[in-house]
């Protein structure tokens, strides 16, 4: 499981989902980072702290998609957000 670098915050701002970043950490990532609706969604069940298999359950799709495509989509963008930074794994306790 994944968790947010301590610098960067998750919230919704008049239904957009954004994730800010603190002042000390503006020359690594960008101030505010807008996430598409599906990316918002991802994002809350992180800050949250829901399992993979939890958040793709929670998500209301329409009648006729798939919760593989879904999934494949979550991990893909788990794995980039990680390798950009904004993303750590649970547990870590040291911001590089």
């Amino acid at each position: 499981m994944y968790r947010f670098h301590d610098d960067i915050v998750y919230t919704r701002v008049s239904g957009i989902s954004i994730l800010v970043t603190l002042r000390n950490s503006w020359d690594r990532f960008p101030a505010v980072k807008e996430l598409s609706p599906i990316q918002g969604c991802f994002c809350q069940g992180i800050d949250e702290r829901m399992s993979e298999d939890a958040l793709i359950e929670a998500i209301r799709l329409p009648e006729k998609s798939n919760k593989e495509i879904l999934r494949r989509r979550y991990r893909a963008f788990v794995r980039e957000m990680a390798e950009e930074g904004y993303l750590v794994p649970e547990g870590t306790t040291h911001e590089s």
